[in-house]
Protein backbone atom coordinates (compact mmCIF):
# COMPACT_ATOMS: atom_id res chain seq x y z
CA UNK A 1 0.00 0.00 0.00
CA UNK A 2 1.31 3.42 -0.97
CA UNK A 3 0.83 6.27 1.59
CA UNK A 4 -0.15 10.08 0.18
CA UNK A 5 2.62 12.00 0.92
CA UNK A 6 0.46 14.78 1.96
CA UNK A 7 -1.09 12.52 4.40
CA UNK A 8 -1.42 12.63 8.75
CA UNK A 9 -0.55 8.74 8.10
CA UNK A 10 2.70 9.86 6.18
CA UNK A 11 3.58 12.01 9.08
CA UNK A 12 3.19 9.61 11.42
CA UNK A 13 5.12 6.78 9.74
CA UNK A 14 8.32 9.16 9.28
CA UNK A 15 7.75 10.20 12.76
CA UNK A 16 8.33 6.46 13.99
CA UNK A 17 11.24 6.03 11.11
CA UNK A 18 12.97 8.92 12.87
CA UNK A 19 12.10 7.73 16.91
CA UNK A 20 13.69 4.12 15.72
CA UNK A 21 16.85 5.79 14.19
CA UNK A 22 16.94 8.00 17.53
CA UNK A 23 16.75 4.75 19.70
CA UNK A 24 19.26 3.22 17.83
CA UNK A 25 21.72 5.47 17.61
CA UNK A 26 21.83 5.84 21.12
CA UNK A 27 21.80 2.17 21.68
CA UNK A 28 24.25 1.61 19.18
CA UNK A 29 26.65 3.95 21.00
CA UNK A 30 26.21 2.71 24.32
CA UNK A 31 27.18 -0.96 23.09
CA UNK A 32 30.27 0.65 21.40
CA UNK A 33 31.26 2.70 24.58
CA UNK A 34 31.51 2.10 27.79
CA UNK A 35 30.24 3.97 30.98
CA UNK A 36 28.35 5.97 29.08
CA UNK A 37 28.14 9.84 30.31
CA UNK A 38 25.53 11.88 29.59
CA UNK A 39 27.61 15.18 29.93
CA UNK A 40 30.16 13.86 27.79
CA UNK A 41 29.01 15.96 24.82
CA UNK A 42 31.66 14.47 22.36
CA UNK A 43 29.38 11.39 22.25
CA UNK A 44 26.58 12.75 22.14
CA UNK A 45 27.57 14.94 19.45
CA UNK A 46 28.52 11.99 17.30
CA UNK A 47 24.97 10.88 17.96
CA UNK A 48 23.42 14.27 16.81
CA UNK A 49 25.69 14.34 13.68
CA UNK A 50 24.47 11.33 12.17
CA UNK A 51 21.12 11.75 13.58
CA UNK A 52 21.31 15.18 11.52
CA UNK A 53 23.02 13.24 8.34
CA UNK A 54 19.75 11.29 8.88
CA UNK A 55 17.79 14.26 8.85
CA UNK A 56 19.09 15.90 5.24
CA UNK A 57 18.34 12.20 3.87
CA UNK A 58 14.75 12.63 4.87
CA UNK A 59 14.18 16.03 3.99
CA UNK A 60 15.03 14.98 0.57
CA UNK A 61 13.34 11.43 0.36
CA UNK A 62 9.97 13.16 0.99
CA UNK A 63 10.47 16.05 -1.23
CA UNK A 64 10.58 18.90 1.22
CA UNK A 65 14.41 20.17 -0.18
CA UNK A 66 13.31 23.40 -1.61
CA UNK A 67 13.34 24.16 2.24
CA UNK A 68 17.35 24.86 1.79
CA UNK A 69 16.85 27.53 -0.97
CA UNK A 70 13.60 29.25 0.24
CA UNK A 71 14.88 32.54 1.55
CA UNK A 72 10.62 33.64 3.19
CA UNK A 73 11.00 37.23 4.86
CA UNK A 74 15.13 36.48 5.50
CA UNK A 75 17.17 35.52 8.75
CA UNK A 76 16.90 38.89 10.51
CA UNK A 77 13.12 39.52 10.01
CA UNK A 78 12.89 36.10 10.88
CA UNK A 79 14.99 36.42 14.32
CA UNK A 80 12.31 39.48 14.88
CA UNK A 81 9.03 37.27 14.71
CA UNK A 82 10.70 34.98 16.96
CA UNK A 83 12.10 37.63 19.41
CA UNK A 84 10.24 36.01 22.33
CA UNK A 85 11.58 33.32 21.61
CA UNK A 86 15.04 34.34 21.31
CA UNK A 87 14.91 37.01 24.03
CA UNK A 88 13.41 34.52 26.66
CA UNK A 89 16.35 32.50 25.83
CA UNK A 90 18.78 35.43 26.63
CA UNK A 91 17.47 35.62 29.75
CA UNK A 92 17.79 32.35 30.60
CA UNK A 93 21.72 32.39 29.49
CA UNK A 94 22.25 35.66 31.71
CA UNK A 95 20.41 33.51 34.76
CA UNK A 96 22.47 30.09 34.06
CA UNK A 97 26.08 31.79 33.60
CA UNK A 98 25.85 34.79 36.33
CA UNK A 99 23.06 34.42 38.38
CA UNK A 100 22.53 30.32 39.45
CA UNK A 101 24.33 30.39 42.75
CA UNK A 102 26.53 26.82 42.18
CA UNK A 103 30.02 25.94 42.08
CA UNK A 104 31.90 26.45 38.89
CA UNK A 105 34.79 25.23 37.32
CA UNK A 106 35.41 26.34 33.43
CA UNK A 107 35.48 23.53 30.93
CA UNK A 108 38.64 23.18 28.55
CA UNK A 109 37.93 24.71 25.75
CA UNK A 110 37.33 21.81 23.14
CA UNK A 111 34.83 20.68 25.95
CA UNK A 112 32.91 24.23 25.22
CA UNK A 113 33.45 24.10 21.99
CA UNK A 114 32.43 20.56 21.58
CA UNK A 115 28.84 21.41 23.77
CA UNK A 116 28.31 24.41 20.78
CA UNK A 117 28.69 21.90 18.09
CA UNK A 118 26.52 19.76 19.75
CA UNK A 119 23.63 21.95 20.37
CA UNK A 120 24.04 23.24 17.04
CA UNK A 121 23.51 19.85 15.20
CA UNK A 122 20.06 19.09 17.93
CA UNK A 123 19.03 22.35 16.29
CA UNK A 124 19.41 21.10 12.85
CA UNK A 125 18.67 17.88 12.97
CA UNK A 126 15.20 18.46 15.04
CA UNK A 127 14.26 21.67 12.96
CA UNK A 128 14.91 19.72 9.65
CA UNK A 129 12.65 16.71 10.50
CA UNK A 130 9.56 18.83 12.77
CA UNK A 131 9.86 21.73 11.08
CA UNK A 132 11.48 20.88 7.33
CA UNK A 133 9.37 17.71 6.91
CA UNK A 134 7.01 17.12 9.49
CA UNK A 135 5.67 20.88 9.31
CA UNK A 136 5.81 20.95 5.45
CA UNK A 137 3.50 17.90 5.48
CA UNK A 138 0.96 19.56 7.47
CA UNK A 139 1.01 22.67 5.64
CA UNK A 140 0.53 21.15 2.28
CA UNK A 141 -2.39 18.71 4.11
CA UNK A 142 -4.23 21.48 5.75
CA UNK A 143 -3.99 24.51 3.46
CA UNK A 144 -2.96 27.74 4.19
CA UNK A 145 -6.66 29.10 6.04
CA UNK A 146 -6.27 29.91 9.24
CA UNK A 147 -8.49 27.24 10.67
CA UNK A 148 -5.85 24.60 8.35
CA UNK A 149 -2.65 26.33 10.02
CA UNK A 150 -3.57 26.03 13.41
CA UNK A 151 -4.14 22.27 12.96
CA UNK A 152 -0.38 22.21 11.10
CA UNK A 153 0.85 24.06 14.27
CA UNK A 154 -0.47 22.13 16.82
CA UNK A 155 0.18 18.59 14.98
CA UNK A 156 3.37 19.57 14.62
CA UNK A 157 3.85 20.56 18.20
CA UNK A 158 2.24 17.25 19.63
CA UNK A 159 5.42 15.48 17.85
CA UNK A 160 7.37 17.55 19.14
CA UNK A 161 7.02 16.94 22.63
CA UNK A 162 5.67 13.08 22.01
CA UNK A 163 9.62 12.84 20.59
CA UNK A 164 10.86 13.66 24.43
CA UNK A 165 9.68 10.58 25.45
CA UNK A 166 12.86 9.33 24.49
CA UNK A 167 14.07 10.69 28.05
CA UNK A 168 12.34 8.30 30.03
CA UNK A 169 15.42 6.13 29.62
CA UNK A 170 17.12 8.14 32.41
CA UNK A 171 14.68 10.73 34.00
CA UNK A 172 12.49 10.83 36.76
CA UNK A 173 8.57 10.33 35.23
CA UNK A 174 7.30 13.70 36.10
CA UNK A 175 10.06 15.24 34.63
CA UNK A 176 10.07 13.72 31.30
CA UNK A 177 6.13 14.23 31.52
CA UNK A 178 6.32 17.94 32.05
CA UNK A 179 9.28 18.25 29.63
CA UNK A 180 7.03 16.37 26.76
CA UNK A 181 3.96 18.89 27.55
CA UNK A 182 6.60 22.17 27.42
CA UNK A 183 8.09 21.04 24.12
CA UNK A 184 4.97 20.33 22.33
CA UNK A 185 3.93 24.19 23.55
CA UNK A 186 7.20 25.22 22.67
CA UNK A 187 7.25 23.38 19.10
CA UNK A 188 4.02 24.70 17.98
CA UNK A 189 6.21 28.57 18.58
CA UNK A 190 8.63 26.95 16.46
CA UNK A 191 6.62 26.25 14.08
CA UNK A 192 4.39 29.18 13.59
CA UNK A 193 7.73 31.02 13.47
CA UNK A 194 9.05 28.77 10.49
CA UNK A 195 5.14 29.53 9.07
CA UNK A 196 5.68 32.99 9.00
CA UNK A 197 9.02 33.48 8.39
CA UNK A 198 9.58 30.41 5.60
CA UNK A 199 12.88 29.94 6.98
CA UNK A 200 14.33 26.69 8.15
CA UNK A 201 17.49 28.58 8.89
CA UNK A 202 15.85 30.64 11.15
CA UNK A 203 14.48 28.51 13.63
CA UNK A 204 17.67 26.57 13.35
CA UNK A 205 19.44 29.59 15.00
CA UNK A 206 16.57 29.98 16.97
CA UNK A 207 16.41 26.53 18.59
CA UNK A 208 20.46 26.18 18.75
CA UNK A 209 20.29 29.04 20.83
CA UNK A 210 17.37 28.06 22.95
CA UNK A 211 19.65 24.51 23.67
CA UNK A 212 22.79 26.61 24.61
CA UNK A 213 21.03 28.68 27.12
CA UNK A 214 19.26 25.98 28.75
CA UNK A 215 22.06 24.06 29.36
CA UNK A 216 24.68 26.26 29.26
CA UNK A 217 25.62 25.38 33.28
CA UNK A 218 26.15 21.55 31.73
CA UNK A 219 28.51 22.38 28.94
CA UNK A 220 30.36 25.25 30.18
CA UNK A 221 30.93 24.40 33.47
CA UNK A 222 29.84 21.10 33.93
CA UNK A 223 27.82 21.82 36.88
CA UNK A 224 24.75 19.57 35.99
CA UNK A 225 24.06 16.89 33.57
CA UNK A 226 21.09 16.53 31.19
CA UNK A 227 19.53 13.92 33.60
CA UNK A 228 19.41 16.36 36.56
CA UNK A 229 18.08 19.24 34.81
CA UNK A 230 14.94 16.88 33.35
CA UNK A 231 14.36 15.10 36.36
CA UNK A 232 14.39 18.46 38.21
CA UNK A 233 10.73 20.17 35.99
CA UNK A 234 8.28 19.97 38.23
CA UNK A 235 4.60 20.84 37.73
CA UNK A 236 4.79 24.10 38.47
CA UNK A 237 7.15 24.98 35.61
CA UNK A 238 4.29 24.23 33.37
CA UNK A 239 3.21 27.86 34.56
CA UNK A 240 5.96 29.07 32.54
CA UNK A 241 3.94 27.83 29.19
CA UNK A 242 1.40 30.47 29.67
CA UNK A 243 3.53 33.46 28.22
CA UNK A 244 4.31 30.97 24.99
CA UNK A 245 0.72 30.20 24.42
CA UNK A 246 -0.11 34.27 24.06
CA UNK A 247 2.99 34.98 22.11
CA UNK A 248 1.37 31.65 19.98
CA UNK A 249 -1.90 33.72 19.38
CA UNK A 250 -0.08 37.02 18.52
CA UNK A 251 2.22 34.85 16.01
CA UNK A 252 -0.84 33.37 14.00
CA UNK A 253 -3.41 36.31 14.80
CA UNK A 254 -5.76 36.73 11.65
CA UNK A 255 -4.11 39.39 9.99
CA UNK A 256 -1.09 37.55 9.72
CA UNK A 257 -1.95 34.71 8.01
CA UNK A 258 -1.34 36.19 4.34
CA UNK A 259 2.28 36.33 5.23
CA UNK A 260 2.38 32.87 6.04
CA UNK A 261 0.95 31.82 2.75
CA UNK A 262 3.35 34.46 1.14
CA UNK A 263 6.65 33.27 2.99
CA UNK A 264 5.80 29.73 2.64
CA UNK A 265 5.38 29.59 -0.85
CA UNK A 266 7.89 27.00 -2.85
CA UNK A 267 10.94 27.93 -4.85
Amino acid sequence: MKINRKSLLYCIFLFLIFFLFLKGTGLLISLLVTDLDLNNYSIVLLKEVLLACFCVFLVFKSGQAHIFHRRGSGIGKGIWIGFYQFSMSSVTLIINLFLEEVERTLQPWYMILTFFLCMICVGIAEELFFRGVIAEILFERFGVDRAGIWKAVILSGAFFGIVHLNNLSFGEPIGVLVQVIGASVSGMVFTAIYYRSGSIWTTILIHSYNDVAALALSGIYGCETVKDIISDYGLLKLIGMIPYIIVLLVLLRKKKIGEVEKNMKKG
